[in-house]
């Protein structure tokens, strides 16, 4: 029998998998994104609701909503900006999508992050955070997950950085040699969101979804340099913290006009101050477990068009 699931955020890169997972699984599968280019674009055979979930009233989230079995919540912006409100995404959309599934059984997978807390200094881990205990307080039944660096074929933001750091000719540089690093591949978060929406986790259950194996993020991009089929560095490039800032304070100037640089301050941060998490409350829930990064990469061979992407990014 099929079931009905709506994916918000249906054509980025992590709804993109989860739509593919849940599809392959015998989801009838809806998609929820704010641009109806970007969902043409996407090639996935979904319907679409064209709308910004962070301006959704509550009567739109019920109409959009009406007799799903599941809502797989993949939406989420990185830092205020020309096109992205962080509490209205984060925060306002999860209230009101919980008040109009409010009496039903549908069940709710969230896809936050690893590291969130109410009271992080960075507004992507706070609101995400908020965003999470909203959906706990709510009575429905839901499922929490929180991965760490999410890893995919296709590069986007924070990990087209990382790819473009790798490919440095002859050189590689030493940035935030302190910050500590794991990883997941995209299509281990979509099978947990699987997991979760076809019942085999429970309600109830919050865990991050992470390797068990970790690493400085000098050596993440030697990996991936690795990986891109580059030589390996003739020298370590440092790169000094106030280098750094000016960068990132330049990024979010332009990111006010628009463009999401990966280089902006709550990116940048959140590496800084590592990405890693705890992978036993997943595997406690009967969570299938998720791939090192030498699988990863394996599983994903680099291709040319890759290393063109990555030397000129």
């Amino acid at each position: 029998m099929h079931v009905r699931a709506v994916v918000l955020g249906g054509y980025g890169l992590i709804g993109a998998a989860c739509v593919r997972g849940l599809q392959g699984a015998g989801f009838a599968v809806t998609g929820i994104g704010r641009s109806a280019r970007a969902a043409r674009r996407s090639g996935l055979a979904v319907d679409w609701i064209v709308a910004d979930i962070g301006r959704m009233p509550v009567s739109a989230w019920r109409d959009a909503l009406k007799g799903a079995d599941v809502v797989v919540n993949a939406a989420g912006a990185l830092q205020d900006g020309a096109r992205d409100d962080l509490f209205g995404v984060h925060v306002t959309a999860v209230e009101r999508m919980a008040a109009a599934l409010a009496g039903t059984e549908t069940r709710v997978v969230q896809i936050s992050a690893a590291g969130v807390r109410a009271d992080a200094p960075s507004a992507f881990f706070a609101t995400k955070a908020r965003g999470d205990a909203a959906l706990m307080g709510s009575g429905l039944d839901w499922v929490i997950l929180r991965p760490v660096l999410v890893l995919a074929p296709s590069a986007y933001g924070g990990t087209a950085l990382l790819r473009a750091a790798a490919s440095l000719p002859g050189v590689a540089p030493r940035v935030m040699s302190e910050a500590r690093v794991q990883c997941v591949f995209v299509d281990d978060l979509a099978g947990a969101v699987v997991a979760a929406a076809t019942g085999r986790v429970a309600g109830g259950t919050v865990a991050d979804l992470t390797e068990t194996g970790v690493r400085s993020l000098p050596d993440t991009i030697l990996a991936l340099r690795a990986w891109l089929g580059w030589a390996p560095p003739r020298f370590l490039l440092p790169v000094p913290r106030a280098a750094l800032r000016l960068v990132t304070a330049a990024a979010d100037i332009v990111g006010r006009l628009g463009w999401r640089s990966p280089l902006r301050r709550n990116a940048v941060a959140a590496l800084e101050a590592g990405v890693t998490g705890d992978p036993g409350p997943w595997a406690a829930a009967g969570g299938p477990p998720c791939r090192g990064l030498d699988q990863i990469l394996a599983s994903m061979p680099a291709t040319l068009q890759d290393r063109w992407f990555a030397r000129a990014w």
